[in-house]
């Protein structure tokens, strides 16, 4: 990722009058386009009016405004507002106080208010257009008369063409620049909102993502913005409708008389139609959204736990729910298109009618007035006239419909209740870092407290540890200090600024080094003693671009440890006052602990003089740290030093007599870590379309086909027949005329009747862009936690803007070059018009009124048909690259399902659980070094084996060769005497069980997330969750199963989740178990209990396990020890144990076990 800002200003800004009138500054970008295709460095930035820092600060004025007009803020006690958002220093009622306020802030009118005067000029331009346009019909009935009696010379019909074609070219121009004002305000009014609705993703509350989770955010910025900025340009096109309209009529009724009240009846039958659908189709718009959000909510959930739902063999129960949430939207999205159907039909056949009907009433009711060729042109021109103004007010009331439904939404979401925002300069210096006073908190006022009566206070430079079992509120605590929690009681004061390392870590889909950066300046010396510090300088020498290497999404192509590290790192190069570390220890092997602890984090490490909160499991480092605080029942139950709690009969000593203490020798750090070779595909090799381009007519014949050959040609038929009416309705209106002694006749005049220009698509950029954009805005939202803590907010706020404004200046020169396109293909029409009208003028009494009328007619029409052609074959090209991204993606590699030659399993296998590896080797993909490498070895039923090693090892890559997630390079995996590679891939994933190393779950019930399928009933669920030691827990719980859980499993602790999966694993119980470091997370006791359960149910189980804690698989059979990819050892522990050179020996000296 380029992090250097690139200035390519817009050749607009220096571009003269003349060239912004006719549209010729984008000629060189167009020239360069048509010989090569062009990089986004080779588009120019996007002009000045439509970037955020032009238009975001006087919607930000105008917000405030609304919210102060709403008196939004007098409801609670406000400290002030700021950026456009209101801060409070108590928490709001349920809801926000929009409940007790009578007016509700209108972000609407603060649209309206942020663009006026642009939304001013686009209506002079609109009305200029509709000045020429009502001009028209009586500059063509002259033209008529003309004809029929010339009262002049030949120079005088020369004078007439000349107007005509002048007043085609005036209303070109003035049509273009409408059409490109608009267009820019759409371009504006979406970046507005989608920085708005960013920034306030970044200062939402806990309660405020909870009603918000990632996938709704996701469908506000990336449907509700856009929705609402095309909606909002619609607007402006029809606004002015009615007024053409009534202009219309009242040369109907100069023209025709009373004869013209039908119209006028007709018209409003039509307009009040209109607004009932436009009234149903908005009910029908909020609730696809609703549908919408339910989706996108849950396909997020599902892209991001894919791992996880691959490795318990739940792709089509998880898939058939997203099906069924598209089916529902699919249903409502099918009746707004059957509203659309009488809008489309009244739109396209009452003008027919109402012109033949008018003309009908005139020659009836006016007997002895002659029908004349001038009166039939000037009425059916007048009637296409109202026919344009008629086909606007249906689209104008059900962009009204949308506008609002988008619009609401948006503003539902900026008036979410926001995280409170605490002053960072302090006028009370103090020599506590940390105080909180009877605090008690939670993370909704729904919800009981998670925390009550705390009150600690931290010194400036010291060392706290925080212990406690899984679920006290260790976390909490830490997210207490952080603010993001719920404030019952008490009050939080914390003086300077914060380094946050949360227990899962949060990696940027970028490079290793500006992970590590977070936006600070690169200080050279600095840098590479973090690395030290950190333990990470082994690991670069190995990642292919050193700290350069991209990391994929979420840190895919890092082990969980080099995560953990990279996390460590980014806080301590981010030099901070105080440091908030949740239990990152427990990530990383004991030795890299000690490391990690010594240089880092003690009092002798290069945070000695910083504020230090750690929360661990680890109570080999209890005694290292100036005071403890025990967290039991929601309460701190002890606080004190090391010494003072072990010299009382505390729980703090019942746990360390229960643990064992490492020794860690310092001199062991030389054989640290290497890097991971479980290498994923990274996130930064991306397809090379260029290199993959599928042909045309491949990627149309491609999509004809899914469109179904039937449906196309029906479509085809009934637009060929509607253009076959239309021509000959034109052919009887000129022998009607000429029956009459008309000199004219056609149903379309040649006035500037302009086609409707809808939403211009994307081009392949856009769409790229877009998708990183959405990608971007998830991985963003999941890590705001981390970005509030290290205050940088408006960082990032800048960042996204700067990729928003990247994507939009695609859709802005998309544009441009149609507008480029379109000013020449007018000109090019107005002169076969006014040639066909002078050839006319030339040929005198040759060319009756009839033919004269339809020659012009079909003029138009030609012209105005090669016009739209091309611009519409310009379009169609653009959009089928949307067909050639997802038939790139549907013929992307899948995994192999051997459903043809499946070998059909017993229902019993495994039934025993032999494991047998043989020469087995595998890498991550082509050129990586292997990351298995000739295994060879075999497991008996019902052994216990400890997979053991250093990070990078390959003891995750062993336990997902078992799921096959990775095809082997060579070699064989036999299950109770089958090859796994012949079983079909959810054969094999549904008879194995784990508990992955990255619990996973799901925004539904407890019971949906225990059990998706729903093959056990409540009595075993409860059983598996005894087991599992959470029945209390699920017993308090509001619904107890019916609970739902946040996303992400949010509203319960990282050891809870782990134990979530225990019971999942439990439910199971299938022969073969395997646990990815699985204990982790959880506290030495609840390990403890943890493996006293697996002994218990999975007795006659084989079970294979990862562990940091090497104390937990001590008496496990046999221990496989992997380095480097390959068999170190495979033997008893007490046989290992007697290798005092072994690496297994050293493993167990460095946990205090020898």
């Amino acid at each position: 990722m380029d992090h250097n800002t690139r200035t390519n200003t817009c050749p607009e800004n220096n571009a003269s009058w003349l060239s912004r009138i006719f549209f010729t500054w984008p000629s060189s970008l167009l020239e360069l386009g048509s010989k090569k295709i062009l990089s986004s460095e080779d588009i120019p930035d996007l002009c000045p009016p439509c970037t955020c820092n032009t238009n975001y600060p006087r919607f930000q004025k105008e917000w405030e405004k609304e919210l102060h007009a709403a008196r939004y803020y007098d409801v609670v006690n406000t400290t002030h507002v700021s950026n456009g958002h209101v801060y409070h220093e108590k928490s709001p009622p349920d809801n926000g106080p929009r409940s007790s306020s009578q007016h509700t802030a209108s972000l609407a009118w603060a649209l309206l208010r942020t663009f006026r005067w642009r939304f001013s000029v686009i209506q002079c331009l609109h009305l200029l257009c509709f000045s020429l346009l009502w001009i028209a019909p009586i500059h063509l009935r002259t033209l008529i008369s003309y004809v029929e009696k010339p009262w002049g010379g030949v120079w005088q019909g020369g004078v007439l063409v000349a107007s005509l074609f002048l007043t085609q070219v005036l209303d070109s121009i003035f049509y273009q620049q409408f059409i490109y004002m608009r267009n820019k305000l759409e371009l504006s009014t979406q970046n507005v909102l989608m920085a708005a609705i960013f920034k306030k993703s970044l200062q939402l509350s806990s309660s405020g993502r909870k009603n918000y989770p990632v996938g709704k955010m996701l469908t506000l910025i990336s449907t509700d913005a856009a929705e609402a900025g095309l909606a909002f340009n619609n607007v402006s096109f029809s606004f002015l409708s009615p007024l053409n309209i009534v202009v219309v009529f009242v040369q109907l009724f100069l023209l025709l008389g009373p004869a013209s009240a039908l119209s006028l009846f007709g018209s409003l039958v039509l307009v009040i139609t209109h607004i009932q659908i436009a009234g149903a189709m908005q009910k029908l718009l909020k609730s696809r959204m609703e549908k919408q959000d339910s989706r996108m909510k849950l396909l997020t959930e599902v892209l991001t736990g894919i791992k996880a739902i691959k490795l318990h063999a739940w792709e089509v129960c998880f898939g058939g729910r997203v099906t069924h949430r598209r089916d529902k939207e699919l249903e409502v999205l099918s009746d707004v298109f059957l509203l659309k159907i009488p809008l489309l039909l009244s739109t396209t056949v009452a003008p027919f009618m109402v012109s033949a009907l008018t003309l009908a009433v005139y020659v009836f009711w006016y007997e002895d007035v002659h029908l004349n060729a001038a009166i039939i042109f000037s009425t059916v021109s007048l009637l296409k006239i109202l026919r344009r103004g008629l086909n606007m007010t249906p689209d104008f009331f059900h962009d009204l419909a949308r506008l609002q439904t988008h619009v609401g939404r948006i503003q539902q979401f900026l008036l979410e209740d926001e995280q409170p925002q605490h002053p960072t300069d302090h006028k009370t210096y103090t020599d506590f870092a940390i105080q909180i006073k009877g605090g008690t908190f939670s993370w909704d006022k729904a919800i009981p407290p998670v925390l009550k009566d705390i009150s600690v206070c931290v010194s400036r430079g010291g060392l706290v540890a925080v212990v406690g079992q899984v679920g006290e509120g260790k976390s909490s605590l830490i997210n207490a200090i952080l603010r993001e929690m719920v404030v019952i009681e008490g009050t939080t004061d914390v003086q300077g600024s914060i380094a946050y390392v949360p227990q899962q870590a949060w990696i940027q889909n970028d490079t290793l080094q500006q992970n590590i950066l977070f936006g600070a300046p690169f200080d050279k010396k600095r840098y590479y003693a973090v690395l030290d510090a950190c333990a990470l300088g082994p690991d670069l020498e190995l990642l292919p671009g050193g700290d350069q290497t991209e990391i994929g999404e979420k840190g895919i192509n890092l082990s969980g440890g080099q995560k953990q590290r990279v996390s460590l790192a980014r806080a301590v190069y981010n030099d901070a006052d105080i440091y908030l570390f949740d239990d990152p220890l427990s990530a990383v092997d004991s030795h890299v602990g000690k490391h990690i602890f010594d240089n880092v984090i003690s009092n002798k490490g290069r945070l000695s003089d910083k504020t230090r909160v750690l929360v661990t499991h680890n109570v080999s480092v209890l005694s290292r740290v100036d005071t403890i605080l025990v967290i039991s029942n929601k309460c701190v139950q002890e606080r004190g030093s090391y010494e003072e709690l072990m010299s009382r009969n505390s729980v703090l000593k019942q746990v360390v007599s229960s643990s064992p203490v490492a020794d860690i020798d310092p001199k062991s750090w030389d054989t640290e870590n290497k890097p991971t070779d479980e290498k994923r595909v990274l996130a930064s090799n991306k397809t090379n379309s260029e290199q993959k381009e599928l042909m045309r007519m491949n990627v149309f014949s491609k999509f004809l086909d899914a469109f179904g050959s039937t449906h196309w040609l029906l479509i085809g038929g009934s637009y060929f027949l509607y253009y076959v009416t239309v021509t000959l309705a034109n052919i009887w209106l000129s022998v009607w005329a000429e029956g009459t002694g008309s000199h004219y006749s056609g149903e379309h005049h040649n006035s500037t009747i302009h086609p409707t220009q809808g939403h211009q698509p994307s081009n392949a950029w856009y769409i790229a862009i877009y998708f990183a954009l959405g990608i971007l805005q998830a991985r963003l939202l999941r890590g705001v936690e981390l970005i509030r803590a290290f205050n940088d907010q408006e960082r990032f706020a800048t960042r996204f803007v700067r990729l928003a404004e990247t994507h939009m200046k695609f859709n802005y020169y998309n544009f441009i070059s149609n507008r480029w396109l379109s000013m020449r293909l007018s000109f090019a029409c107005h002169v076969i018009l006014a040639s066909t009208a002078l050839l006319i003028f030339l040929e005198g009494d040759a060319v009756s009124s009839g033919v004269m009328g339809l020659a012009l007619s079909f003029a138009y029409e030609t012209s105005n048909d090669l016009r739209m052609f091309i611009i519409r074959s310009t379009k169609l090209d653009l959009m089928s690259v949307s067909v050639e991204k997802i038939m790139e993606y549907v013929a992307m590699e899948t995994e192999v399902d051997c459903f043809d030659r499946a070998e059909s399993v017993p229902p019993a296998w495994p039934d025993k659980g032999v494991i047998r590896y043989r020469n087995f080797s595998l890498r991550y993909r082509p050129g990586l070094q292997l990351a298995l490498q000739d295994i060879n070895l075999l497991v008996k039923p019902g052994e216990k084996v400890g997979v053991v090693g250093r990070t990078g090892a390959g003891k995750s890559s062993m336990m997902l060769s078992l799921f096959r997630l990775i095809d082997p390079v060579e070699g064989a995996i036999i299950i109770d005497d089958i090859n796994i590679a012949d079983v079909r891939l959810s054969e094999v994933r549904s008879r194995l069980t784990i508990i992955p190393q990255d619990p996973t779950l799901f925004s539904e019930t407890l019971r949906v997330n225990l059990d998706p399928v729903e093959a056990y009933d409540d009595q075993e669920i409860w059983t598996a969750l005894r087991h599992a030691h959470l029945h209390t827990l699920v017993s308090s719980l509001p619904g107890q199963l019916l609970y739902k859980c946040q996303e992400g499993g949010k509203n319960f602790s990282i050891g809870q989740r782990q134990l979530l999966c225990l019971a999942r694993t439990l439910l199971r119980k299938s022969k073969i178990l395997v646990l990815d470091e699985a204990t982790a997370a959880v506290d030495m006791e609840t390990d403890d209990l943890i493996q006293q359960t697996i002994r218990s149910e999975f007795k006659d189980c084989t079970v294979l396990t990862i562990a940091h804690r090497l104390n937990t698989v001590m008496d496990y059979d046999r221990i496989l020890v992997l380095n480097k990819g390959i068999v170190e050892a495979y033997d008893t522990p007490e046989r290992l144990l007697q290798d005092t050179k072994g690496i297994f020996y050293a493993l167990a000296r460095h946990a205090g076990i020898v």
